[in-house]
Order: structure tokens, then sequence, then C-alpha cells
């Protein structure tokens, strides 16, 4: 396919109004119609933005490539009217050697808490270890699936 096209419409408030003034969201066929639509759309949409990134990564190559070809590995940026790609390096700049100790003042060692082992703590002592507590600025999630044979 060398031409994507995306033509997409839904009724937002409609959804809305569906759910504000349902008296109950079980078995509720306008709901399922709406959420439908939402869901058949998102799809529809992370298909096409997973061909993009694929397109992307497709010319991001062919340029690098290119670029290599026509300039060298060093090159740092191409530009024009109304366009500019540079090349920066990713990633750590230093790796620590196999089977080696750096000296610390080199070594930054952040940490993190083990979940499982504070729950398995909790669970046996029916308390927090010292020096924790329950994060309470964390959100939750809704999942919702949609049998979509459309």
């Amino acid at each position: 396919m060398s031409k994507v096209r995306l033509e997409l419409e839904i009724d937002i408030e409609a959804l809305r109004d569906v759910i504000e003034t349902s008296k109950d969201l079980n078995d509720n066929n306008e709901l399922f119609v709406g959420l439908t639509e939402v869901y058949r759309a998102k799809k529809q949409v992370g298909d096409l933005l997973d061909q993009l990134l694929s397109l992307e990564t497709d010319a991001k190559g062919l340029i690098k490539a290119k670029a290599d070809a026509l300039y060298g590995k060093g090159w740092q940026a191409i530009k024009g009217k109304g366009y500019k790609i540079s090349q920066s390096g990713t990633g750590a700049v230093f790796n620590i050697l196999p089977d080696a100790k750096p000296p610390k003042e080199f070594v930054v060692y952040k940490p993190t808490l083990d979940t499982k082992a504070i729950e398995t703590h909790i669970k046996e002592t029916g308390k927090l270890p010292r020096g924790i507590e329950y994060n309470l600025n964390r959100g939750t999630s809704l999942r919702v699936v949609v049998a979509d044979n459309g």
C-alpha cells in the first residue's frame, strides 16, 4: 500500500450522554455501541500509527545510509528549507567492564524498592518495613474490553 487514508467520525457527546444518563451500565446496548465505535477507531489509529512508525524508521535508515555515503559517518546535521536532520549518540557513554568493579566515586547507585519483598514482609509481620510508606499519589487504571466483530 503506497497511500494511507484515515476517515474518522465519533459522536463524543452522544457517548458521554449515554454514560451520564444510564440507570444501569450492565447489558447496556447503547453503551456497547458507543464503546465499540471508540475502540474500533482506536484500533484503526493504532494500526496506522504502527505503519507510520515503521515508515519513519525506514526513512531514517535510508537517510542515515545515504548521508553516511555522501558525508561520512561523522556527519552531524543536514538541513534545508523547512527541515533539519541531526545525528547524535544515544545510550550510555561508558560501560563497566565484565568482572570489573570501578572506583565508587565513578558509580551512581539509585535505590529502588522491591515490591515483592515488601509485600512478603507485610504478610509475615503485618506492617510496613521501617522507612517505607504507601505511595498516596499512585494512580489507577481502568481497562475496557469490547468484543467488536464488525
